[in-house]
């Protein structure tokens, strides 16, 4: 299994040559590398109006994303805060296929899609989707109402752009805490808070969000286009004890809801 601990340009190598020396695994998951981001959030611009420097149909494997990655310089030292970061998901889609010696996406189909049971869940190409993917929309006015396709990359990798189902998300998270994605003291090691954030009350952990009042966990992602939301309540009293989806075909979105 690999260590947390462990630096990543050990596995980055010349690559990225920004990414401080001292960055490890860990603080990629917990959005304490300090890393700088292709897209910083905190700009505050409408996430509509982000335009990638490339052609998105040069953004097919993880290794492409190295074009657009480059050139941020760190924003803080490493471990010295939390700082939601978009790039390090792809950073470490690089490094675990690099490890791997497979596709990102053939990864998370193998070791995480079939344990748990989610067949529909896949990396599509946004120019070869079948007839049931739903493609997502976004208006710049009432009237203006156009597609996705040129705002995001071909084919997703670490930081989103996974097709799923409300019925197979239903199914992720009793896999993961089960033990059959990964042993069960990793499962806990992942949604332990890392981070503590106060307005509004939430806590980090590596890669999952974590609401300290109830414990709920939570993943969650939007673009242009899209948006996602998964709460898990872990409690095992009977009256609190579920999931929560929201698959939005919008930014804001207002269908694809699902409570179990």
């Amino acid at each position: 299994m690999l260590d947390f601990d462990a630096k990543a340009r050990t596995f980055l190598r010349t690559d990225l040559p920004l990414i401080d020396e001292d960055v490890t695994i860990r603080q990629l998951l917990a959005h304490r590398s300090g890393i700088g981001d292709y897209f910083a959030e905190a700009s505050n611009h409408p996430i509509t109006d982000y335009v990638l420097p490339i052609a998105v149909n040069r953004l097919l494997n993880t290794e492409d994303f190295l074009l657009v990655l480059g050139g941020f310089p760190q924003s803080h030292r490493p471990g010295e805060k939390f700082e939601y970061c978009n790039s390090w998901f792809v950073v470490l889609a690089l490094i675990a296929e690099r490890i791997a010696g497979a596709p990102f996406s053939d990864l998370v189909s193998e070791r995480v899609c079939k344990p748990a049971g989610m067949s529909a869940t896949e990396f599509l190409r946004s120019d070869a989707l079948p007839g049931d993917a739903a493609i997502g929309y976004f208006s710049s006015n009432a009237n203006d109402l156009q597609s996705n396709v040129f705002n995001l990359p071909l084919r997703g990798t670490g930081d989103g752009g996974i097709y799923s189902t409300a019925a197979d998300f239903a199914a992720f998270w009793p896999a993961l805490f089960a033990g059959q994605i990964a042993p069960e003291p990793l499962a806990e090691d992942l949604v332990r808070p890392q981070s503590s954030l106060a307005s509004p009350p939430l806590e980090y952990g590596l890669g999952f969000w974590r609401r300290p009042a109830d414990g709920v966990v939570m993943l969650e992602g939007y673009d242009a286009g899209v948006s996602f939301r998964s709460w898990h309540q872990r409690e095992t009293a009977p009256d609190r004890h579920g999931t929560f989806e929201y698959f939005g075909g919008s930014i804001a979105g207002s269908e694809g809801h699902r409570r179990t």
